[in-house]
């Protein structure tokens, strides 16, 4: 009997919201913690300030890792915008598709560095290679490209953080040719 409940504990993963990354996110010199938690059907960032409080922001429905300078992450604290402050970075899926947060604490909210999108968004279902970002903060998008002429086509989309605007701007798209 033991050793079967020992085998099944063994096969059954950690939890995410048990893995926490500390860093200090509200600027005030102590670590913050940032953890992915998972509620009934959907994954939710929470962050725990070192000050007391908490900021909270749905994701999607289940973790996906994504691309860290070629490498698969999936819940990182760094600074990848180079203006001193630590982001952070997840990824989410919910129906293919997947999202990557690159994210700021901002008082008590968490706010996306992607100005009029929550998160950057790719339809092609093949993670993590589809979201990738640099600790330069270049972000590159594996996605589909939608227009009248042709309809859906793969494309790879490229974001640049912009220091003056503080937030991504979009610099590239690359389209797969039709054959």
């Amino acid at each position: 009997m033991i050793p079967a409940l020992l085998a099944l504990f063994l096969a059954a993963p950690a939890p995410p919201s048990a893995v926490g990354v500390p860093s200090d996110l509200d600027g005030d010199g102590r670590p913050d913690k940032a953890r992915l938690e998972h509620r009934e059907r959907d994954l939710w960032l929470v962050v725990e300030r070192s000050s007391g409080g908490k900021a909270e922001r749905l994701l999607g429905d289940e973790e996906i890792a994504f691309q860290l300078d070629g490498r698969e992450s999936r819940l990182v604290v760094k600074d990848v915008t180079g203006d001193g402050a630590a982001e952070i970075v997840v990824a989410a899926t919910t129906a293919q598709r997947g999202f990557l947060y690159v994210l700021r604490l901002d008082g008590t909210s968490l706010r996306s560095l992607n100005p009029g999108a929550d998160a950057f968004v790719s339809e092609t279902g093949s993670f993590p290679a589809a979201l990738a970002i640099a600790s330069t903060g270049r972000v590159t998008i594996a996605g589909l490209e939608h227009s009248e002429e042709h309809g859906p086509r793969e494309a790879l989309f490229t974001f640049e953080w912009n220091p003056k605007a503080k937030g991504y701007r979009l610099t590239a798209t690359d389209v797969a040719e039709d054959d």
